[in-house]
């Protein structure tokens, strides 16, 4: 648990059950986020869409996404104090069984199966893939005053590369006459 909830809740870390996991998660979901605190007064609302972009601005609290993180990493935690016999027998942040056996001898190139979310996890929505509206590109496009700008973003977008790979790229790695590039991917030497 986080120290300071559990410090609040009079509980030691190592006496912790699943009803501090349950004061966690309650407490993360009804808590505002202090990073998306507002400094500007013109600033949008959290949870707006902005009109431009069509994007939607982050809301005031904790992401069902970042409830899951921190409890991934209070599961580790305490499995791993329970590895070397300190703290609790039982890990206070309960698991998938479903989970677990689905993944338990699981092939990679078999597609995942589908299971049930543990108690406490919070439900997170698959986000669609970001897109730039076309009056947006042509703007974009309208902006940049040399060609080579424009080749270098058409080359970034249309590879689907990492910014971090084609700034890799050398000479060599262009094969100009099949126009292509050749790429080192994330990972690999």
């Amino acid at each position: 648990m986080q120290r300071s909830l559990l410090w609040f809740l009079g509980v030691a870390w190592e006496r912790a059950t699943q009803a501090e996991a349950s004061a966690l998660v309650g407490w993360l979901r009804t808590k505002g986020n202090p990073q998306r605190r507002r400094r500007r007064p013109d600033a949008p609302p959290p949870g707006s869409v902005n009109p431009r972009t069509g994007k939607t601005y982050l809301r005031a609290g904790y992401a069902p996404a970042t409830i899951n993180h921190n409890l991934t990493v209070v599961s580790s935690f305490y499995a791993f104090h329970r590895r070397h016999n300190r703290g609790p027998l039982v890990n206070p942040v309960p698991e998938s069984a479903a989970q677990r056996r689905a993944l338990a001898h699981h092939d990679p190139e078999m597609p995942t199966p589908q299971f049930r979310r543990a108690r406490l996890r919070q439900r997170v929505r698959s986000a669609d893939p970001r897109a730039i509206p076309d009056n947006l590109w042509d703007e974009l496009f309208r902006a940049m005053t040399h060609d080579q700008d424009r080749a270098a973003v058409l080359l970034y977008v249309s590879s689907g590369s990492r910014a971090g790979e084609l700034l890799g790229v050398a000479p060599n790695d262009i094969d100009w006459s099949g126009q292509q590039i050749y790429v080192v991917t994330k990972g690999r030497p």
